[in-house]
């Protein structure tokens, strides 16, 4: 038997995108995700804003299915009521081993 120890640092960052948008339509951005496994995950999805800002709406899906080695896009739509500059991040968490 072996008694491990450790800790596990927060995941990398995947990428950065930088776009811009019009004021007062709602945008689509496709995000490329990918399952690095042989085998079906499913991904929760959550959002954040840097700044909580009441003028930028992000909607998306909660989830999304991949199947072994596949590639998909994930669509986020985007309103912005206000010029200026926004930052967030999305993070998708597989549901059942939390990765």
């Amino acid at each position: 038997m072996y008694d491990l120890k450790g800790s596990a640092n927060e995941p990398p960052v995947e990428g950065t995108l930088d776009f811009t948008l019009e004021t007062k339509k709602t945008e689509v951005l496709k995000i490329p995700i990918t399952n690095w496994l042989a085998h079906k995950q499913c991904f929760n999805v959550s959002w954040k804003l840097k700044n909580e800002d009441p003028s930028v709406v992000i909607k998306g899906g909660d989830a999304i299915d991949l199947n072994g080695k596949e590639t998909k896009d994930y669509k986020v739509n985007i309103l912005t009521y206000n010029e200026g500059v926004c930052s967030f991040t999305i993070t998708f968490e597989n549901s059942v081993t939390k990765e």
